[in-house]
This record gives C-alpha cells, sequence and structure tokens, in this order.
C-alpha cells in the first residue's frame, strides 16, 4: 500500500491569497477555477531529435514518448505544480509522475497509462514503458482491464453509489492507493499527444476534470501546421504545433504557469537538454521506476 501524497498539506500562511480565495470559496472556487495558456513550439528540433534517436535506438520512440519526459522534467523544475487539491488544502505528490492518455481501438475506449519518476527515466526507457503497455492492454494481458470489465457488470445503482462514496472520501481526507485502478491517482497530470497529422489544426483544448480532481494539470500537444514568420524582414515558412495547458487556479497563478510553459516549451524546442538532464537525474533506471502494468498490478 503506497501514499501519494506528502502528509501535510501546504500551510496556509505559504499560500498565496488568491489560492485561498479559490480553495475556500463556496463550491470551491465557484463554477470554474481553471487557468488555460496556450503556446506554440517548432515542429523541425523535436522531428529531427527523434529521427535521430530511432537510427541508434532498439525501441521505436515519438513525439508521445519525447512530451511525456518533458512534462516529467517541467514537473521537477516547477514542483508548485506538482500537487493536488484535497478538501480545501493543497498536498505536494511525493514522486513526479505522468500520466498519459492513449487509445485502445479494439474496444474503442481511453486508456491510461501511469509513467513513474517520468522526471528521471531516459526517452527509451519511457518509450518501453508505454509500448509494453499498450502490448499487455491490446493482448487483454493487463489486469486493469480486467478489473473495469468486472465493475461494468455491477448493476448501475451499485456502480454510481460505490463511485459517489469514493469520490466523497477521497476529497475529505487523503487515501492510500489501494487497487489496481487507484495508481492513476498518483500523478497530477495528464498527457494528451494529437500531434498526428490525421487530427485537425488545434486552436485551444480544455479537457474536462477528473471526478476524483487527482489531475490538477493537463497537457495536450496538437497537430503541426504551416506558419509564415518574418525574420529579419523576411517571410520564412516555418511549422510549429500548438500545446495547451490548462491548471486548476486553486493550485498556482498565471505567473507560476508561465514559468512552467516557458520551460516546457524550451524543453521540446531544445530536445537534447531532455537526455542530459536525465543522465545527471539518475544512472541506469530501475524496474519500479516504470510501470509496466505487470508485477506491480499482480501484487
Amino acid at each position: 500500500m503506497k501514499w501519494p501524497l506528502q502528509p501535510e498539506p501546504i500551510s496556509q500562511v505559504k499560500t498565496p491569497f488568491f489560492n485561498l480565495v479559490y480553495l475556500n470559496a463556496r463550491g470551491q472556487g465557484g463554477p470554474d477555477s481553471t487557468i488555460m495558456w496556450t503556446s506554440e513550439i517548432p515542429w523541425q528540433p523535436l522531428h529531427g531529435y527523434i529521427a535521430k534517436f530511432n537510427r541508434h535506438s532498439d525501441t521505436l520512440a515519438g513525439t508521445t514518448h519525447l512530451l511525456v519526459q518533458a512534462v516529467g522534467q517541467a514537473l521537477a523544475r516547477h514542483p508548485s505544480l506538482n500537487c493536488r487539491v484535497l478538501g480545501r488544502k493543497v498536498y505536494r505528490f511525493r514522486k513526479t509522475n505522468v500520466c498519459l492518455a492513449t487509445r485502445l481501438p479494439h474496444k474503442d475506449e481511453v486508456n491510461l497509462v501511469l509513467i513513474e519518476d517520468a522526471d528521471r527515466l531516459p526517452l527509451g526507457a519511457i518509450s518501453k514503458a508505454v509500448w509494453h503497455a499498450q502490448i499487455d492492454y491490446r493482448r487483454n494481458q493487463n489486469p486493469v482491464i480486467r478489473d473495469r470489465d468486472r465493475l461494468r457488470r455491477l448493476p448501475s445503482w451499485a456502480f454510481r453509489y460505490s463511485l459517489w462514496f469514493f469520490q466523497w472520501l477521497e476529497k475529505i481526507i487523503s487515501l492510500p492507493i489501494i487497487c489496481r485502478l487507484d495508481r492513476f491517482r498518483s500523478s497530477p497530470v495528464l498527457v494528451n499527444d494529437f500531434s498526428h497529422h490525421r487530427f485537425p489544426i488545434m486552436r485551444g483544448y480544455k479537457p474536462s476534470r477528473m471526478p476524483d480532481e487527482s489531475k490538477s494539470l493537463s497537457v495536450t500537444l496538437g497537430p503541426a501546421e504551416e506558419k509564415v514568420v518574418w525574420r529579419d524582414g523576411v517571410s520564412v515558412p516555418l511549422r510549429v504545433a500548438p500545446i495547451c495547458i490548462r491548471v486548476d487556479h486553486r493550485i498556482c497563478d498565471g505567473y507560476q504557469l508561465s514559468q512552467f510553459v516557458s520551460t516546457l516549451v524550451n524543453l521540446l524546442s531544445n530536445p537534447e537538454e531532455l537526455e542530459s538532464y536525465s543522465q545527471h537525474s539518475t544512472t541506469e533506471p530501475s524496474e519500479h521506476q516504470v510501470s509496466l502494468g505487470k508485477k506491480r498490478e499482480a501484487a
């Protein structure tokens, strides 16, 4: 049994005043306590780095895996966003974990993959973790799929009231991770990669909050498009990809979010910095750092 959050909340005297207002307002912030920030990243450095990496790697990596790595390292550099709201207090997470949204085409539904210690893992380890998890899900070998199917077979009233009870309990006290489906609460961020060329151009994306409110932050990368920019008085075509960040206003303000976005955009624009940071953070990643969905979920 693991505890995802630090034992003590961030003290009120250290919480910014307007964050306290959001935390203690009726309905906890009114109808919407969300900040959105949309930016752009140059596509060529990202695409070129991945192509270079794949020429010398035994595991195929893509923009999804690089995005997870960048988000993990940006969170490590801005720990004020590695938090969640519990009741009317803010708690920090013990680790820097990233939750990735993927798709299960054979079931036509969204799936989640948890990458633990994403700030310390190299790109190869992250890509292996995601691929292994997806293969297990596709072969129906992952116990999480079986757990979901069991819950679906519950009577509608039993499913609804069980969910309501868990939501109520989880919002007032810090709960340990008690089951396989519960592991995804140990990450404050949900990452979406819509950068595939088949997707339409994205001007903004605001995913809804998870029902348990564990995800205070979401990062979404959209498909690249051609734009014309001016450099030294000359128009130059440039491929850029939009990136949208949504964060709970109760844990940070606009300035803190701008610093996080600046770090994330810089890492994705200069992906070589990601590997150098990972090499300084850890040596060879151990098995417990990566959620492959086998040993952990069978426990």
